[in-house]
């Protein structure tokens, strides 16, 4: 028989448990900002690759990519290059989210299990936000004209990597701690 006593020191040792992990992985997540930020360039590699694969995909144009760029050739029969920079990067988004992750795990300490996948899903959805963004402004200006572009980047990009960015966090929280919501 399970007694509350019994109960009462499992939770106990739970919750020294995660005390000692807490610095640990935050420590972990620290480094992983610190490698994001001084290995940015490959990241912006890899997302043009993929943006690159993706917008040929879409606009079914030949494409190619080289380091942090993506050329698509226009309708006109010139090509079209498009650069990733920093601030065009998941990096730019998921270096807050790791941020945030490190400080709910010091502040509330949540289940490891728990937290390690809000981690790993908000920082996946982050990045499939910001491929769907790459490839919409590639694709229709691609389509479209070089008028658009603007418009892609600056108007429909934004809203897609706000809307998009709410969710991820929306969706990690409620992975982290699924029984927050209040109930009418």
């Amino acid at each position: 028989m399970i007694t509350s006593r019994a109960v009462l020191r499992s939770l106990q040792r739970e919750q020294n448990r995660r005390r000692r992990l807490a610095p640990l992985l935050v420590a972990s997540v620290a480094a992983a900002v610190g490698a994001l930020i001084l290995g940015q360039a490959s990241v912006r590699s890899f997302e043009a690759d993929a943006a690159g694969f993706l917008a040929g995909r879409v606009t079914d144009a030949p494409v190619t990519v080289f380091g942090g760029s993506v050329a698509v050739a226009s309708g006109h029969g010139d090509w079209l290059r498009f650069i990733v920079t920093p601030e065009c990067s998941t990096v730019l988004l998921a270096v807050p989210f790791l941020v945030l992750c490190g400080v709910v795990l010091a502040v509330s300490l949540p289940s490891i299990r728990r937290w390690v996948t809000m981690l790993v899903v908000g920082s996946v959805l982050l990045l499939l936000i910001n491929l769907a963004r790459l490839t919409v402004v590639i694709s229709g200006t691609r389509m479209g004209s070089l008028e658009l572009y603007p418009l892609l980047h600056s108007g429909v990009g934004t809203v897609i990597v706000l809307i998009g960015a709410t969710f991820a966090l929306i969706v990690s929280m409620r992975i982290c701690f699924p029984g927050s919501s209040r109930e009418s």
